[in-house]
């Protein structure tokens, strides 16, 4: 049988490994058959369902005439980060229409905002007063920032918020070791470790999950992780290599890493959950990493090219690997988006690039469609998916 797709696909399989995540289902569970032929049909899918979306550019600039860095973007497309401003580093919250507001420090020289949740609120980390420690802050356009401390130790970073205002990151404790933690308004809680003497928190969904890195026991590398409902961290694995991070989560408990592979150098981008790891493959080059994953599991990150140039990207479990350069309706101002650090449940998208007088800033993305969605699969795919549960129930009796 012949096929003529419009759309050459690179990782049939990965993308239908990630499709199944959402079932909780593995490609080893299933009939040959099955595997192969649902793939085929994801790639053979209707122009229609695989409509390459294009995107809408805004530079949100900088505070002065300095650098700037879109950290995190929530639905309502606001934006925080960081931007220089003289010699120092301050933290931001911005827009397309209204551009970048300070929003200070804790009385040091510099502060980051890394995490933002729809209702507004950031989270981030600065120098305090006389600059000798670095503390945890929260807050809003209200409030301004509110320093919520450290583990006891000098140093803390605050890393993600979820909607219950719930943050993550990680800090020294008072015995010198850095730990995960999980906090809000009242105080931060230490979260333990894979076996060895560090771990880190990244990212933090709404019903409280972490995900992070920690090194495993014996110290001989580190692996992502996810807490499970008791906060006990649990061990994701790698893509085959050494070594995992996990960089951001979303409500289904999916994760967004990278890691490296078996007897190689190189890194790869992956989404995956407690069940298995999908590798996203590169833009070309021998890196890649994803940065964030929303409720579509749309992942963003950023990879190297063949060139060796690294371009910002998004994934998603039927489009695959796509170059946001190439997306871009018009990248007037701009050299390139280097990489996009996170997406929104409603496609927006944050990140840096370099602007056509070489400064890196903040940009906003937004789908030039209002509101699209990821599409359903064809009637094939959801023919074979029905298939698979039966598969899988025969298989339980």
């Amino acid at each position: 049988m012949y096929v003529k797709c419009k759309f050459n696909l690179t990782h049939p399989i990965s993308q239908l490994q990630a499709m199944l995540m959402y079932r909780r289902t593995t490609l080893n569970t299933l009939p040959h058959f099955l595997r192969h032929t649902l793939a085929l049909s994801l790639v053979c899918a209707s122009s229609t369902v695989l409509a390459v979306p294009t995107y809408s550019l805004v530079d949100l600039g900088a505070l002065g005439n300095g650098t700037s860095t879109g950290m995190d973007v929530n639905n309502q497309g606001q934006v925080t980060g960081y931007s220089q401003i003289g010699s120092y580093q301050h933290a931001f919250m911005g827009d397309a229409d209204s551009g970048l507001t300070d929003l200070g420090t804790l009385g040091g020289v510099h502060s980051y905002g890394t995490g933002l949740n729809n209702q507004g609120q950031f989270v981030g980390y600065g120098y305090t007063a006389n600059n000798s420690e670095v503390h945890v802050f929260m807050g809003d356009a209200s409030s301004g920032l509110i320093d919520l401390g450290t583990l006891g130790g000098r140093y803390g970073y605050g890393q993600d918020i979820n909607d219950a205002g719930q943050v993550t990151g990680y800090s020294f404790n008072s015995a010198g070791r850095t730990r995960a933690f999980i906090g809000d308004m009242d105080g931060l809680v230490e979260l333990g470790t894979l076996g060895g003497v560090n771990s880190y928190g990244m990212a933090i969904n709404d019903l409280g999950q972490v995900a992070g890195n920690s090194y495993i026991t014996g110290n001989t590398a580190t692996h992502a992780f996810i807490t499970d409902a008791n906060r006990a961290l649990i061990d994701l694995g790698t893509l085959g290599g050494s070594t995992s991070w996990a960089y951001g989560i979303n409500d289904l408990g999916q994760v967004a890493g990278a890691s490296s592979l078996l007897n190689s150098n190189d890194v790869h981008a992956f989404v995956g959950d407690v069940n298995a790891l999908v590798d996203l493959g590169t833009l070309g080059g021998n890196y890649s990493q994803a940065n964030d994953i929303n409720n579509h599991g749309q992942a963003v990150g950023t990879s190297k090219t063949a060139s060796g140039q690294f371009h910002a990207f998004v994934w998603d479990p039927f489009l695959g690997l796509q170059d946001l350069n190439e997306l871009v309706g018009d990248l007037t101002g701009w050299q390139y988006l280097h990489t996009a650090s996170a997406i929104s449940n409603n496609g927006y998208i944050t990140g840096y690039g370099v602007t056509s007088s070489g400064k890196m800033h903040a940009y906003l993305l937004q789908i030039d469609t209002p509101n699209q969605e990821v599409p359903a699969p064809s009637s094939l795919v959801l023919t074979l998916l029905g298939l698979i549960g039966l598969v899988a129930r025969r298989r339980k009796h």
